[in-house]
């Protein structure tokens, strides 16, 4: 019996991971302002012999990485949106989802993507 994919589902799918990607960035540009925030203020208000620097300097490591996990999450997210086009291909090999077409670094927006067909 041949294989009966719900073309619907994968494409719902698909149009959710790239929401996904997309609040994912949001997200790390608007962490990456609050870095540079974080140490401009420390920079102009906490001398660098003061014992008060210290827990800037843990909050400022503690940001660095939450910011590589969101990094890694964008990244996990960039992936599953190359496996389900690639699904959505082996079931459909005429169609090209929108998701599934080849991603190239988007000059307009700072560490975006956006989609070439």
């Amino acid at each position: 019996m041949p294989p009966n994919p719900n073309y619907f589902q994968l494409h719902e799918l698909g149009r959710h991971l790239v929401h996904s990607s997309e609040a994912i960035d949001v997200a790390l540009t608007s962490f990456r302002s609050l870095i540079l925030q974080h140490e401009s203020f420390m920079t102009e208000h906490v001398p660098k012999s003061s014992e008060y620097r210290i827990p800037f300097l843990r909050t400022h490591e503690l940001l660095n990485f939450h910011l590589t996990i969101l990094s890694s999450l964008r990244f996990r997210s960039l992936a599953l949106q190359a496996r389900l086009g690639n699904e959505i291909g082996l079931v459909s090999p005429g169609a090209k989802p929108l998701f599934a077409r080849k991603l190239i670094p988007c000059v307009v927006v700072q560490s975006g993507w956006s989609i070439q067909q």
